[in-house]
């Protein structure tokens, strides 16, 4: 069997919030027991059309004065014109289909999650099949498996089972009793597979 690979996705919206600290951990993770991951940001995507702009909230509620273009920083393969939201979904679509991942993994907070729903929905036809985890699925695990476009929910930590996880998609063996996941069956119900302890962050890849 080929070797599985995973796109990780971070749904950013622009100064909207930090990387998550799993794309190390999960990179380093999938690294040590032979996965492929590539890493897929929107942070550097002007996203303004639809979502928060916390740049220009900033400037137009406290003292702070916009960047000259002249002083902009150019980002290689951007310039200083970052691309919108339609270039965001096509450079995603465009990555998924070059890549050709085994399964889309995605970490999200309650203000990513919307971003996230987007960009799943924008591939869905290309059935991929997905995780979605982080903060949101793990303390709103019940609002997230009710989204159409989440399928598997990575609820509390992953770092021990996100391997197995991956190669379990990959070869469609089935989740049921798999720890800290939610999943819908075939038939569309909700099964819901127990908590595992916690990780112990020191027996962690480095």
């Amino acid at each position: 069997m080929s070797k599985a690979k995973a796109i990780l996705i971070s749904p950013n919206p622009r100064t909207m919030s930090l990387v998550s600290p799993v794309v190390s951990h999960f990179y380093n993770i999938l690294k040590a027991n032979d996965i492929e991951m590539k890493y897929f940001d929107t942070t550097l995507y002007d996203l303004s059309d639809k979502y928060v702009n916390a740049e220009k909230k900033i400037y137009e509620n406290f003292s702070a004065k916009e960047v000259r273009e002249e002083h902009k920083v150019k980002i290689p393969g951007f310039g200083t014109t970052l691309k919108n939201r339609e270039e965001l979904l096509l450079d995603f679509r465009k990555e998924v289909e070059d890549y050709q991942p085994d399964v889309i993994l995605t970490s999200v907070m309650e203000c990513t999650v919307r971003l996230m729903r987007e960009m799943l929905s924008h591939i869905h036809d290309l059935k991929v099949p997905h995780i979605v985890g982080g903060v949101f699925p793990t303390y709103a695990p019940d609002l997230a498996i009710s989204y159409p476009e989440i399928d598997v929910l990575c609820v509390g930590e992953a770092e021990h089972i996100i391997a197995e996880l991956v190669l379990k998609v990959k070869k469609g063996e089935s989740l049921k009793g798999f720890p800290n996941t939610w999943y819908k069956d075939k038939d569309g119900n909700v099964i819901k597979n127990k908590m595992a302890p916690p990780n112990d962050i020191d027996e962690l890849p480095r």
